[in-house]
């Protein structure tokens, strides 16, 4: 996917609070927590939050964001493997 850079790093970032938190698009507050989550990192406006969720789920259809887990520098290797095993 071409992304921006700082789309791509908001992104990572947005993957490592979900796997740190253990949510799925499957989970219920997933959509407020992405809301709130870029609002506070990123300051953006709800559209552009609503892009990222837009681009999380396609990304959790497609593999279950294990591309985005396995190359996320915000995450360790610990919280990598568990999120792979879960959902792996």
């Amino acid at each position: 996917m071409g992304f921006s850079i700082e789309r791509k790093n908001r992104l990572d970032t947005l993957v490592a609070l979900l796997a740190k938190n253990n949510l799925t698009p499957n989970d219920n507050t997933f959509c407020d927590f992405i809301l709130r989550a870029s609002a506070r990192n990123f300051g953006v406006t709800k559209e552009t939050a609503r892009g990222y969720i837009d681009t999380l789920i396609s990304c959790w259809n497609w593999d279950k964001l294990k591309g985005w887990v396995k190359e996320n520098p915000n995450l360790t290797p610990e919280e990598k493997e568990r999120w792979l095993k879960e959902h792996g």
